[in-house]
């Protein structure tokens, strides 16, 4: 097997999965099973801009909307968020989120 196809069946089943580590969650209005883990920071971050109540979302790519720029709006669950850094990772995107400064 090659590696790209582990990661592929790694993603769906394990970490991704609603049965495993994934929840599911309302992303601007669609149901898309992902991670939503709180971003922990130093106190050093803080200064670099990282706001202290960031989080970050891990789903599957093509589960979500449309990539967003960093300072465009994302609603998670009804509530709106405000969008840090979106990253693609081999097919997971990986998106920093603050509900504000």
């Amino acid at each position: 097997m090659a590696l790209r196809d582990a990661v592929e069946r790694d993603r769906a089943a394990v970490f991704l999965s609603l049965a495993e580590l994934a929840d599911e969650h309302s992303v601007d209005g669609r149901a898309v099973p992902c991670v939503i883990d709180r971003v922990e920071r130093a106190d050093a971050d803080l200064g670099a801009g990282v706001p202290s109540d960031a989080s970050r979302i891990f789903a599957r790519a093509e589960d979500m909307p449309a990539r967003r720029r960093p300072g465009e709006q994302i609603s998670v669950d009804g509530r709106s968020y405000v969008v840090l850094a979106w990253r693609d990772e081999m097919g997971v995107a990986e998106v920093d989120v603050t509900r504000g400064w």
